[in-house]
């Protein structure tokens, strides 16, 4: 193993474990307050949704989530880089981790990681991070215009 891969698979792993850290912090921040606020009536509200339902929810977001990380990859690919669909993915929800930042700039975590790991210019990058957002915005207005 050869000292890039083994860079890579450090910073893989690093990127993981920022990931899996970030969802438990969120997760904690938004079920206590609620719990101690809401008490038993957000305890009753939830029980009511059933396991199945929340299960299903969860599916389709596992969905929503392969499938953006997918048409990040494939921007990436577009623009010359020649990254793994794994690490594209992990890439893109960190990204996604920082999504409740102002104005969505968490994204950008994205780049960095693109520079950091693979030396990607930021110039180079950009273009797939504009793209995602302008296709996010279309979905947006598909749904508005199916909406009238």
């Amino acid at each position: 193993m050869n000292s890039r891969s083994l860079r890579e698979n450090w910073t893989s792993k690093r990127v993981e474990r920022i990931i899996v850290r970030t969802v438990l912090v969120l997760a904690v921040v938004s079920i206590i307050p609620a719990a101690f606020f809401g008490g038993e009536s957000f305890l009753g509200e939830l029980s009511k949704v059933g396991v199945p339902t929340i299960t299903i929810m969860l599916g389709l977001s596992l969905v929503n989530y392969l499938v953006r990380g997918l048409r990040w990859h494939l921007f990436t690919v577009r623009l010359g880089l020649t990254l793994p669909f794994t690490l594209n993915l992990k890439y893109y929800v960190a990204g996604m981790a920082m999504v409740i930042t102002p104005g969505k700039l968490g994204e950008a975590v994205r780049l960095w990681l693109l520079k950091k790991n693979h030396n990607v210019r930021y110039d180079k990058s950009v273009g797939a991070l504009l793209a995602d957002r302008a296709f996010d915005v279309f979905a947006v207005v598909l749904v508005a215009l199916a909406s009238l």
